[in-house]
């Protein structure tokens, strides 16, 4: 695809069309553009002014050069394909190579203005030369990654002929591991190798699942699950004591469901996995979650908050007590989110203590403590302990019952800054729900201080879009004009995708301030819509505003919205 020299509007005729950014905002960055002696571009101004963020400014010059965007977070780069621009050309130009296939080298580049860079790159490059734009800061951290160098070994054949190679009468349930099953290309390769390539897919979860003549290994990708392989039915066993092996779980306990959690070492990289074992009609199933890490852990302003969203987490965190909730449905992101304000706003100054079912992520620092109801380590014990551990910031994983939640609220009010989840469909039905389990509405309204609801919506496949108008009845439901819905896209599958017309994800969110006004409509008793009404009045904005805005920035899709959103309320 050529750039568009040609095309006249500029970077804030888009922001503008799409209302990313007001005509005051336009102007004031201008302003500062004109006082800087060093002339920076006009993008770079809105987002070191907080008025976009760098995915916003990436999408708007994607837009105005006619080119896609692609997320680098969804692709893994074959290295060989990254290595083949030198290093230093490809750090001045801010560029990678993605793909090679058919004669056509694919780049993803930060600078599409950059025409220099296009010309040296259609030179330096074999066959034609396509272009995608991808954020600076992805770009960075994949030359970084590609040029350490990883390389990963697929063992699969190597474990079949072992199977094959089983001597006759092996009981197909056998629960110890022959002495070739613990080899490199026996299961330990094997369970390495599900790991390894489901790691590199972007997966959160791996599932074994045993079938009558088969074992099926699926994992699941943006919120989906897809098979990744078959293998024989006599492969179950090795894998699943390979696998209880690795998380300290008993290999004889075939009867009864257990969990536990691993810590491997794979390609120099570190992965924490929570396994979760269960007798099902045809042996035993298996999941291993994979758990994300602190080098991992994105930043809020990475995970779809705006600036001013931002700035309201910022401000609640920073006070000493308070009651902060995230709320949404399972698999939605929360506890992400938890971990990412506890990374970016609490330092070594307070003592926080988090209470979790199960710990997903350790983090430096903290007290983690872990629910164990057999040894009576329940919420509210847990919760009633730390209490006593002098904190400054407690966390509890999850509101669960009425005592669990009446605990939350009196450290709130005792001089305590409190984290904790629900699930709730928006913010607004967080403060019903708390009412609902009991809670005095005075003592809700008093607590409460910032209620965040938030969805994960998969993103259109940069390589494969295209535009996507949706139906005049679909224009009604998320409110578009006929000029918003003419930038809508949609993916229409490819290989890179795996045929779904989805790569990656984006966070869309609705943040519910509790100011005077709301603070009295739930001491009131309000519904959750008169609750709504009235935090509009204050500024408001519904998720699928929010999702809607995604959506015409091209992030997100319309059939996405109506999926999580639309259809859920």
């Amino acid at each position: 695809m050529a750039w568009n020299v040609g095309n006249r509007r500029r970077i804030g005729d888009v922001l503008l069309e799409w209302g990313s950014i007001s005509p005051e905002d336009l102007q004031r960055a201008l302003e500062l553009q004109s006082q800087d002696p060093n002339r920076p571009r006009l993008g770079t101004v809105l987002v070191n002014s907080h008025l976009i963020d760098e995915r916003t400014l990436t999408a708007a010059l994607a837009e105005l050069h006619g080119l896609s965007m692609v997320d680098l977070d969804t692709i893994e780069i074959d290295p060989d394909v990254g290595r083949s621009l030198d290093r230093g050309i490809a750090e001045r130009y801010q560029v990678i190579p993605i793909s090679m296939s058919g004669g056509q080298t694919m780049v993803a580049v930060a600078d599409p203005f950059d025409m220099f860079a296009a010309d040296d790159l259609r030179a330096r490059l074999p066959g034609q030369v396509s272009l995608v734009v991808a954020t600076p800061s992805q770009i960075a951290r994949e030359l970084k990654a590609i040029w350490g160098g990883a390389v990963n070994t697929n063992v699969v054949d190597s474990f079949v002929e072992h199977l094959s190679q089983e001597r006759p009468g092996t009981p197909s349930q056998s629960a110890t591991l022959p002495d070739e099953m613990q080899e490199d290309d026996g299961a330990v390769g094997i369970v390495n190798q599900i790991i390894t390539a489901a790691a590199g897919s972007r997966a959160s979860d791996i599932h074994i699942e045993p079938m009558p003549n088969s074992v099926r290994v699926r994992i699941r990708v943006d919120g989906m699950m897809q098979e990744m392989l078959k293998l024989p039915r006599a492969s179950l066993a090795p894998i699943v004591s390979r696998v209880k092996v690795l998380a300290g779980l008993d290999v004889f306990q075939r009867r009864g469901p257990q969990d536990g959690r691993a810590r491997i070492e794979l390609g120099g990289q570190r992965m924490d996995l929570r396994v979760s074992t269960l007798p099902a009609m045809h042996g035993e199933n298996v999941v291993m979650r994979l758990l994300p890490s602190v080098q991992t852990l994105p930043k809020l302003s990475q995970m779809g908050l705006t600036w001013e969203q931002i700035d309201t987490v910022s401000s609640e965190m920073s006070k000493p007590q308070g009651f902060t909730i995230v709320t949404g449905p399972t698999g939605s992101g929360k506890s992400t989110t938890i971990y990412a304000m506890l990374s970016e706003f609490i330092g070594d100054e307070r003592n926080t203590i988090t209470v979790e079912d199960p710990v997903e992520m350790e983090m430096a620092g903290f007290t983690q403590v872990q629910i164990d109801d057999v040894s009576g380590v329940t919420f509210p014990a847990a919760l009633r302990a730390a209490l006593r551990q002098d904190p400054d910031v407690v966390v509890v994983g999850e509101i669960r019952d009425a005592e669990t939640a009446q605990m939350a609220v009196s450290a709130a009010l005792t001089g305590h800054l409190v984290l904790s989840t629900l699930h709730t469909l928006d913010a607004p039905s967080a403060v019903n729900r708390l009412v609902y389990i009991g809670l005095p509405a005075y003592l809700v309204a008093e607590s409460l201080r910032l209620v965040i609801a938030q969805r994960l919506l998969r993103r259109p496949c940069g390589f494969c879009s295209q535009p996507a108008v949706p139906d005049l009845h679909t224009q009604e439901l998320l409110q578009l004009t006929p000029d918003q819905a003419q930038h809508l896209i949609s993916g229409v599958g490819c290989s890179m995708c795996s045929r779904t017309g989805y790569l990656g994800r984006v966070g869309v969110y609705e943040m519910l301030h509790i100011n005077h006004d709301v603070r009295q409509a739930i001491m009131e008793g309000k519904s959750v819509d008169e609750i709504s009404a009235v935090a509009a009045k204050s500024g408001f904005v519904p998720l699928r505003d929010s999702a809607t805005q995604l959506a015409i920035q091209g992030l997100t899709t319309a059939e996405e919205i109506l999926r999580t959103i639309v259809t859920g309320e």
